[in-house]
């Protein structure tokens, strides 16, 4: 067994071991524009940012709105499938004491009734009030969404691996993957060359980035793959690399469980990353001209 083989299956073992799957990104490849200011040079990496979020039950802005959430809505997540089945077993409840109640003493009864009352009072505000939530759920969630997919887009990640590999029948298919490591400038210039000279014969290597994100509740971080086409790739100079980030991310809702669901509010999330923006170790001078660009505002 050679290094790079060695290499690769360590890397399969701590993907597997992270319970991390890799994810073939299906959006389409897309340049990023040549005018954009990269406020980092460094990763950072924030707890928000990961594959699978949780969207959270909109926060109530009113005290009439709190004491609503706690005595009949009674939610602190959007579980509403769930609240659906505890009203059922509520409505069962009430049955059963109304059942009840003619078995009882004619003492007994009124008590009986009166609280058969109050629990379908209490029942019928529940189902009114958790109605209401839902719909704002569904919009809050909107709003959720894109702002967690801004603060993703602006994230920068650690890049922990960084391999080329040419594609099949293309001049160079036999070519074997080659590593770069972004903070290395020999690397830089040797990864620059290739993108401008592929950019130039018009074919494109794929690009597999490794990087790191934070696992919740946790103080060590799972690994993540993504692959692109080389020339698509934006590489930015920096004083200092080993960034990546990923400027046409966004999350969305994963898929309903059953057509019923589909136009109900969603727990889960999924992340599409597209093509990502590399950072990399500045050169040199006598390698800036030609491939990428440096931007000296990112870093120090």
């Amino acid at each position: 067994m050679d290094t790079s083989s060695a290499t690769r299956e360590a890397r399969g073992a701590l993907r597997y071991l992270a319970g991390i799957r890799n994810r073939r990104q299906g959006c389409a490849a897309h340049s990023t524009a040549h005018g954009e200011a990269h406020p980092e040079a460094h990763p950072d990496t924030r707890p928000e940012a990961r594959p699978d979020l949780q969207v959270p039950l909109y926060p109530p802005d009113t005290r009439p709105a709190v004491l609503v959430r706690n005595t009949l809505v009674r939610l602190n997540a959007p579980r509403f499938a769930e609240a659906r089945t505890a009203n059922r077993w509520w409505l069962l409840a009430l049955l059963a004491l109304s059942a009840v109640q003619f078995s009882m003493t004619p003492q007994a009864r009124p008590y009986a009734a009166w609280a058969a009352v109050a629990l379908m009072t209490w029942l019928l505000a529940r189902v009114y009030a958790l109605g209401l939530t839902e719909k704002r759920q569904r919009r809050y969630e909107q709003r959720w969404l894109a702002a967690r997919s801004t603060a993703l887009r602006d994230t920068w990640f650690e890049v922990v691996g960084c391999t080329v590999q040419a594609r099949p029948g293309t001049a160079n298919d036999g070519r074997r993957a080659v590593s770069y490591v972004p903070a290395r400038p020999a690397d830089v210039r040797a990864l620059l060359a290739r993108q401008a000279e592929e950019r130039a014969a018009g074919r494109s290597s794929r690009l597999t980035v490794e990087f790191t994100f934070p696992l919740p509740g946790s103080p060590y971080a799972a690994l993540e793959v993504v692959d692109a086409d080389l020339t698509d790739v934006d590489l930015v100079t920096t004083a200092r690399g080993g960034g990546v980030r990923f400027p046409h991310a966004a999350y969305h809702p994963e898929s309903p469980r059953s057509p019923r669901e589909r136009h109900r509010p969603t727990r889960g999330t999924f992340w599409v990353l597209g093509v990502p923006v590399l950072a990399l170790a500045a050169p040199g001078d006598e390698s800036r001209a030609g491939a990428g660009r440096y931007d000296e505002s990112v870093g120090g």
